[in-house]
């Protein structure tokens, strides 16, 4: 990859720009280095994303209805490449980083242990930047609000505004007393003058050649782990208005009582991993998803500010419940794995379901509809792509319960008759 490496941003309404940047409580800093034009600054920046960025949060508000990871998937950045909203470099390994900003060409002896570099798109539209780690981007996880309150001051660049051209470089800092990264912006009459980016890009300091990361990124994949079902598991009741659905990792609500013995476990040092199969009913016959804990979460709220108690695993696999005891904190239940259907669904088919996925997604002014759709369509197999669908409709326990133990197809005939 060469400097055609890209990044672009898109000009937001100026009033609400406006409004959102009073948000900074403080100016940023002028440069600490000044000199007839040139300017530059000098920050240490600790990442444990293995990206830096540069920015203002301000013009990615609009992904706060996305996922915390959104900036990994190609389709859910592309528009900000090529409008010009961020520009971020992929730094190959965690740790403290040093970055210079300027405006300024490169030194001589940046020039003498120069690496591989990149030509990014950058617009800057109230007068500052911000140099972070990759941990300030807007999500459904973090409001903006968060985000520039919780944002450290002496990284606000103050940087004029206008269209520029970002070149990243990377240094091999181990041959000489240098930063490990210089951004250099040079003030552009337009922004198309800039060739936008395929993706974000990966430079290695010391590396010869640069990557491009992000690039074709697979959609929703859902994987189950059938063979590692235990035969026996404890119930952990159905409080939430929905199974989490087999192959999915996350945050599952569970019962208060089994939270408070799991981080009891947990903060014990002991093997917090208790096997739960989260159920309706402690009968046999009645299904079940297998859970697997990662970690114990303890007590948080919904969207609705309802107190729940959570647990963050991998749902491995539906099973059927052939026995239940009682034990010591609950029933104790003997399952069987019920792996997930594996048909192809005819071409007709799964188109249709797409595109009836997106307009219900269309007709319901769901904020987040470009991603969702972009994720659905991108899943890689059918198996994935009926139980994506799945994951974002308002569906019923009984309704999932019924859908996760049919076949594919009969499962994308059934959603299709869901939205319609």
């Amino acid at each position: 990859m060469h400097r055609n490496v890209t990044t672009v941003f898109k000009t937001l309404i100026p009033a609400t720009l406006a409004l959102l940047a009073a948000c900074a409580s403080t100016p940023p800093p002028e440069p600490e280095e000044q000199g007839g034009p040139y300017w530059s600054y000098s920050r240490v920046v600790d990442t444990d994303q293995t990206m830096i960025t540069l920015f203002d949060p301000v013009d990615l508000e609009h992904h706060v209805v996305d996922p915390a990871d959104w900036y990994e998937y190609d389709f859910a950045f592309l528009e900000d490449l090529a409008a010009g909203r961020f520009a971020a470099v992929i730094t190959g390994s965690n740790g403290l980083n040093t970055v210079r900003v300027t405006n300024a060409p490169l030194s001589d002896k940046e020039l003498a242990v120069a690496g591989p570099d990149a030509e990014l798109r950058l617009r800057v539209l109230n007068d500052r930047l911000l140099l972070s780690d990759g941990s300030a981007w807007p999500s459904e996880q973090r409001s903006l609000q968060s985000v520039l309150r919780s944002a450290d001051r002496k990284n606000w660049l103050t940087v004029p505004n206008g269209d520029y051209r970002l070149t990243v470089t990377a240094l091999d800092a181990s041959a000489a007393d240098v930063h490990d990264y210089v951004f250099q912006l040079d003030a552009i009459a337009g922004i198309d003058e800039v060739p936008h980016a395929p993706g974000i890009p990966q430079l290695v300091p010391g590396a010869k050649v640069a990557g491009v990361a992000g690039v074709n990124a697979s959609g929703v994949s859902f994987n189950e782990r059938c063979a590692a079902v235990p035969r026996k598991a404890e119930l952990s009741p159905l409080v939430a208005h929905r199974y989490p659905l087999p192959g999915a990792y996350g945050d599952v609500e569970i019962s208060s009582a089994l939270s408070e013995r799991g981080r009891g476990l947990q903060n014990a040092g002991e093997r917090a991993d208790l096997p739960l199969v989260v159920a309706r009913n402690a009968a046999v016959g009645s299904f079940g998803v297998y859970v697997q804990p990662h970690r114990w979460m303890g007590d948080t709220t919904d969207n609705w500010g309802r107190p729940v108690s959570v647990v963050r695993g991998r749902a491995l696999c539906a099973v059927r419940i052939t026995a239940v005891e009682s034990g010591n904190a609950g029933f104790v239940l003997t399952v069987n794995p019920l792996p997930g259907a594996r048909d192809r669904l005819p071409h007709g088919l799964a188109r249709e379901l797409v595109q009836r996925f997106e307009q219900h997604l269309r007709v319901s002014s769901d904020p987040a509809y470009r991603f969702k759709s972009a994720y659905v369509q991108r899943a890689r197999d059918y198996r994935s792509l009926v139980l994506g669908v799945m994951q974002y409709l308002k569906l019923s326990s009984t309704q999932m319960e019924e859908l996760l133990q049919m076949d594919n197809q009969s499962r994308a005939y059934r959603l299709i008759d869901l939205m319609s």
